[in-house]
């Protein structure tokens, strides 16, 4: 029968010095299995998030961009004709030379884009009155009159300032 004190001899027992140096690579495999798993396991989830995110990013954004091209194709006339006046109204203004309307002028020009600026305040008072008036779906074609000559006298006066910074220079 084998004894298990006399199993190996003593020339075959690890020292404590090969036992330390054989659990340390142990704990070592262990640690870094467990880091990778883990690693591994969290990139996946991190990019499956991601995609996640911008698969639901563009259907959100597609389905908005639909919701509006349809309430804007069956919207009247008069409120897309409103819109496309006060969206060129507005870039006109955006691409107004703000800062040429501060430097030194002479004094007729610096009259001139004072009494235009003070119309234009006024245009967009009587713009913003009529449409806070009427609701923009149930518009009499009086109103809509009004207001179209409104924009028109305000895409006016926004020329007028664009081509006199551009004389003066």
């Amino acid at each position: 029968m084998i004894n298990k004190k006399n199993f190996y001899s003593a020339s075959e027992h690890p020292t404590k010095r090969d036992k330390r140096i054989i659990w340390k690579g142990i704990k070592n495999a262990i640690k870094k299995n467990e880091r990778s798993k883990l690693l591994r396991i969290e990139t996946r989830s991190f990019v499956y998030g991601m995609i996640t995110a911008l698969v639901l990013f563009f259907s959100f954004k597609g389905i908005v961009s639909t919701v509006e091209n349809y309430f804007y194709k069956y919207q009247p006339n008069i409120v897309k004709l409103n819109r496309i006046y006060s969206e060129t109204a507005e870039n006109l203004e955006r691409i107004l030379p703000a800062a040429e309307l501060n430097k030194p002028h002479s004094v007729r020009v610096d009259d001139l884009i004072s009494s235009k600026n003070e119309h234009l305040k006024s245009l967009n008072y009587a713009i913003n009155q009529t449409l806070a008036d009427t609701k923009t779906n149930n518009m009499s074609p009086v109103k809509q009159k009004i207001l179209t000559s409104l924009y028109f006298s305000k895409l006016k006066v926004l020329e007028n300032l664009i081509l006199l910074e551009r004389t003066d220079q």
